[in-house]
């Protein structure tokens, strides 16, 4: 995604020092909702969360975290890592860690199954990080992560509005087959607040702010 000048210059300010000090003495004080349950915005010097849409995700991800603590759980990309003491499995194609399976997500086959999965920002590069587009690919890994689950288990999801015109257009027409899809929007470089579809179908990538402008949260269960 093309990045104008003068959105190179709104996010070197809010990297600022003055920008964090905002974010950890006023933004830390705030909080946001979704499907009526209040989260905390998380601040981290790690991607500088501030100004991005990790600020929601990381708080979304971290309560799931914790409801599921005792549960087997897979994450698809190399995210919480970077911000949470974390001892569950991760499988990321090109991240290498402790812990993590270098592996194409659609070709991941563990020894187990779990009880809850979930993917930070990742779906939207399946398939898209390349020349050739794959937008099928999308789907494919969408249904690879459903057999993953135990009857029962748990699958949360996030992505970028604006980023995979694909992806928006699966989401568009349901085709991902989530229970729910909830949607965020950046309402100021640093807050977000619940819409619907409508409102962030059309939503751009790095516009008017840095990143994501807003965001859709997938949530499936699988039948008992």
């Amino acid at each position: 995604m093309t990045i104008r000048p003068i959105q190179k210059i709104r996010k070197l300010a809010q990297r600022s020092i003055f920008y964090r000090w905002y974010a950890e003495k006023m933004l830390s004080q705030q909080r946001f909702r979704l499907d009526d349950a209040e989260y905390p915005y998380t601040i981290h010097p790690h991607n500088y969360t501030w100004t991005n849409e990790r600020s929601v995700e990381l708080s979304i991800a971290g309560r799931a975290l914790e409801d599921n603590k005792s549960c087997r759980i897979l994450e698809v990309g190399n995210v919480t890592k970077h911000y949470f003491e974390t001892t569950h499995d991760v499988v990321d194609k090109y991240e290498k860690a402790d812990g993590v399976f270098n592996v194409d997500v659609v070709d991941f086959s563990p020894e187990q199954k779990y009880e809850f999965v979930f993917a930070i920002s990742t779906l939207e590069h399946v398939g898209w990080d390349r020349d050739h587009k794959e937008p099928e690919k999308i789907l494919a890994a969408v249904e690879k992560l459903k057999q993953l689950l135990v009857p029962g288990g748990r699958l949360l999801i996030t992505v970028p509005i604006g980023f995979n015109y694909f992806l928006d257009g699966f989401i568009n027409d349901d085709k991902l087959k989530f229970d729910t899809v909830s949607f965020l929007k950046r309402t100021a470089a640093c807050e977000w607040k619940q819409t619907d579809w409508s409102a962030v179908k059309d939503t751009k990538y790095n516009s008017p702010y840095s990143n994501a402008n807003a965001i859709a949260v997938g949530r499936y269960a699988k039948a008992a």
